[in-house]
């Protein structure tokens, strides 16, 4: 005869839930855990971390653009130089003004991007049987540019301690191949895609692909094929302006 056991009734203890994190962690934990990141936010809304990382990346990209200042100003200067109507005065007062103002299209411009990111990756991820949400997927495009902060800060420290009246372009303190390179000798179409050949834009690329791969449930191959392609489309504006214009 089979005695009953109180202990057969007894169900398996549940998993716990993953341990919340606060944005502060995710922005610490994207660098060396990003799928961990990708995985718990899934499921979020992303306009909290899109709403402070807008407001640290704009601060960051003011200091940077005060330190690299006179790069900004030569730079402007150079576009500007086409008009032969322009005296130098006005250049010069064009140039402080285009300071003021490239602090509020930055501070516009990224968080759209972000946003046209996040559609860019859903669109392409469909391609490749991605089962995410376009929320889910903004709110991965949003975490792949937190490494952007780092290279603000590295800028805005090579702008500091390096002699930026010196510099042909704010390229000089890129960790890319563009660093090297000389932009009259090779022509801005060449330049702006060798821009794009940067260590802090192929690591937010290569988040995007995690990202895509863990929330769309994409095979890796596929999902970093999807990424280069969101690279790919968006360099085609920088490039194909100076093509046209035969720069």
């Amino acid at each position: 005869m089979n005695e009953h056991s109180p202990l057969d009734d007894q169900q398996p203890e549940p998993t716990p839930p993953p341990s919340e994190a606060s944005l502060w962690e995710d922005f610490l934990d994207i660098f060396y855990a990003p799928s961990e990141v990708f995985a718990r936010r899934q499921a979020g809304g992303w306009w909290p971390s899109l709403v402070v990382l807008v407001v640290v990346a704009t601060l960051l990209f003011a200091a940077w653009q005060q330190v690299l200042g006179p790069v900004l100003d030569a730079e402007m200067q150079r576009a500007m130089a086409v008009n032969p109507d322009l005296s130098a005065e006005q250049a010069q007062q064009m140039s402080g003004l285009g300071r003021v103002f490239g602090i509020v299209g930055f501070a516009i411009a990224f968080p759209v991007s972000i946003v046209l990111i996040g559609l860019l990756l859903w669109a392409l991820g469909k391609l490749f049987g991605s089962v995410a949400t376009v929320s889910s997927l903004i709110m991965v495009a949003t975490y792949s540019q937190v490494v952007r902060l780092v290279q603000y800060v590295l800028g805005i420290v090579q702008g500091a301690v390096l002699d930026v009246t010196r510099m042909d372009s704010v390229q000089d303190v890129s960790l890319g191949l563009a660093r090297f390179l000389d932009p009259e000798a090779v022509g801005a179409a060449a330049f702006a895609l060798a821009g794009r050949v940067e260590v802090f834009t192929i690591w937010a690329t290569v988040l995007l692909a995690i990202g895509l791969h863990v929330v769309g449930r994409v095979p890796k191959g596929s999902a970093y094929l999807a990424a280069f392609l969101v690279w790919a489309i968006a360099a085609l504006p920088q490039v194909i302006g100076p093509l046209l214009s035969g720069t």
